[in-house]
């Protein structure tokens, strides 16, 4: 028994002097247990924590478009920003195509008064006794104003349909008014209610907000486009083989840090030193065998998502025509996983804090970078600090080229950082471990 209580003792006293180590037991778990907790509640809650920012191009001018925008700045769920003076369709749609905002909304020139022409004519022909199955055009032979809807490649399908759902939901309501007004001979705009609400009024033997044929006033397209007019479609492998690829590629923290504590506890490192060889060249082949463990995880992830994964019901990994710079992206990244390593191996003494430290923490940079839940959907504090995540640069480099198609200029601001955190993280090492070898 005297024994028993004098080895529980001696490991409390082991892990009290170990004051790092103690830390990193009871504040690690904490920060995790804070930072998932704030990104899963923001998903639970996206209605009121999420803000999709959106880019409304209003080249009509009319009460209708005027009454569109309201609406949706209405709606909590989006933050509304009206496209500048002199901007085109195509600069709205390469803005949402390089992620800049996850919607645009372009409200064509006269879509207002070619629905109205359309109810008129309509209108006519019903007063006429031709009947709510009359086939008709409008006299001016115009046709419906077409609204285009533009989604991020990335915007989950959800937010998709979703937002698609209320603006049609809210042009029915818009059709409907138009329609009215066109059969009581109302001039249009006037009255106009533009808040979204289904105008109440007698039956007219119409299908909601539908002509006599059965086609809306006002039509809405959607598309998803991508830089380059890249032909790649935008699914969960797109997005989830690279996320996870970065995952396991961060996770080399666990067996590098290892081994340079083990050289170091053994005096391993030490009697090298004394050999005619700089510490640099001793860190650069450690950089090339774990960079090189890192593209063989790439590598297997990559076949997964391209042969395995279609065996079970999946689509299959599209890797686009430039495998150059998907190359470049797994050696950027793997690069920042390998400086990452260095610096928590040369940093703590014990394996067990470090590789705690290691794990945790690249759970809570992947958090924060986005593979977890869409980096919009969390709240402010945590989107700015999601800037500051390396797998967050390599994962949007990623989403870039998978999803939307970007090339090199596109991803070159994350490939500079992630080589950037490889360099900061190997010359942080340098000095770390220069200075414990003059102690």
């Amino acid at each position: 028994m005297h024994a028993l209580r004098a080895t529980i003792f001696k490991e409390g006293l082991i892990l009290v002097k170990d004051k790092a180590g103690l830390g990193v037991i009871l504040l690690m778990p904490v920060a995790l247990l804070l930072v998932m907790t704030l990104v899963q509640q923001s998903a639970w809650q996206m209605t009121s924590q999420a803000e999709i920012r959106v880019l409304f191009l209003d080249e009509d001018q009319s009460p209708l478009s005027k009454a569109m925008a309201g609406a949706l700045d209405r709606m909590e769920v989006f933050r509304l920003e009206t496209a500048e003076p002199g901007t085109t369709r195509l600069q709205v749609e390469d803005a949402v195509a390089t992620g800049t905002y996850k919607v645009g909304i372009v409200v064509p020139q006269s879509a207002g008064k070619a629905a109205h022409g359309r109810a008129m004519t309509f209108a006519d022909a019903w007063m006429s006794g031709g009947g709510a199955n009359t086939a008709v055009d409008p006299v001016d032979g115009s046709s419906p104003g077409e609204i285009m809807v533009y989604f991020d490649a990335l915007l989950q399908p959800a937010f998709q349909s979703a937002i698609g759902a209320s603006l049609r939901l809210f042009l029915a309501g818009v059709e409907r008014d138009i329609l009215l007004k066109a059969l009581s001979g109302t001039p249009p705009g006037a009255g106009h209610k533009g808040d979204g609400e289904d105008p109440s009024g007698p039956e007219t033997g119409m299908e909601g907000s539908k002509d006599g044929r059965g086609q809306h006033l006002l039509m809405v397209r959607e598309a998803v486009p991508r830089m380059a007019r890249s032909r790649l479609i935008p699914n969960a492998v797109q997005h989830n083989v690279p996320a996870w690829t970065l995952f396991g590629m961060f996770f080399i923290v666990v067996p590098l840090s290892g081994s340079m504590i083990n050289e170091r506890s053994l005096g391993v490192w030490a009697r090298v030193l004394t050999l005619p060889v700089s510490p640099l060249v001793l860190l650069t082949g450690k950089v090339i065998f774990y960079l090189g463990v890192c593209l063989m995880q790439m590598g297997l992830m990559l076949l997964m998502g391209i042969f395995v994964l279609p065996l079970l019901g999946l689509p299959a990994l599209q890797l686009g025509a430039n495998l150059s710079l998907v190359l470049l992206l797994g050696v950027s990244s793997g690069l920042a996983a390998v400086g990452f390593g260095l610096l928590v191996g040369s940093i703590w003494s014990r394996q067990a804090p470090a590789a705690m430290f290691g794990a945790i923490f690249v759970v809570i940079m992947a958090a924060l970078g986005g593979l977890m839940v869409p980096v919009f959907l969390m709240p402010k504090a945590l989107q700015i600090l999601s800037h500051f995540s390396p797998l967050g640069w390599g994962l949007e480099a990623f989403h870039d080229v998978f999803a939307r198609g970007a090339g090199l200029r596109q991803v070159a601001g994350d490939l500079m950082m992630l080589v950037g955190f490889f360099v900061a993280g190997t010359m942080l090492s340098l000095v770390v471990l220069n200075r414990r070898s003059r102690q």
